[in-house]
């Protein structure tokens, strides 16, 4: 069952796009790719708030978080 169906009403998720593996040491095409994914697995049940899982490493690459900002521009629109 997706979260958005199983929270009926006004919901917003928060999250997830995956450390360490995703944003501190995937590509930015990578990190693109899983933004749009998670972006799609609520559509249109629920809005979304696409975040880290969990805090940002220091280590996270700059070109990634813009990619998440990308990400976020291209599929955020519903």
């Amino acid at each position: 069952m997706r979260l958005g169906r199983a929270t009926p009403g006004n919901t917003c998720l928060l999250g997830n796009v995956g450390m360490p593996d995703v944003l501190t040491f995937g590509k930015p095409d990578a990190v693109i790719e899983e933004c749009r994914w998670r972006t799609e697995k609520v559509k249109p049940e629920s809005d979304c708030i696409l975040s880290s899982g969990c805090v940002i490493s220091p280590n996270a690459r700059a070109e990634n978080l813009r990619a998440v900002a990308e990400s976020a521009r291209r599929y955020g629109q519903y």
